[in-house]
């Protein structure tokens, strides 16, 4: 449960949310995005919108909350893939 989420940043609170949120974020980075994108915003929206569905499956966010949320977490799918497949090279 994201009891709130930073206006400024996105980022949920409490901290032990915060870490399962990045863990989770990183999980579906490197499962879900093909390293055959040559960079984060050749991914389409389409998919862009099925891997937020993927992670909001394991978080309740408030509705007030939502679009700073979602905004945070596609970020920080895209910075731990990059992250990623910088590794894999």
């Amino acid at each position: 449960m994201v009891e709130r989420v930073d206006e400024v940043t996105g980022v949920p609170e409490p901290e032990i949310t915060r870490k399962k949120w990045r863990t989770t974020c990183g999980a579906i980075a490197r499962a879900r995005v093909a390293i055959t994108h040559p960079d984060w915003c050749d991914v389409g929206q389409a998919e862009r919108d099925s891997l937020y569905a993927e992670l909001k499956q394991s978080f309740r966010v408030p509705d007030e909350a939502e679009e700073e949320f979602r905004r945070a977490s596609l970020l920080t799918i895209g910075k731990l893939w990059r992250n990623f497949k910088s590794r894999l090279v």
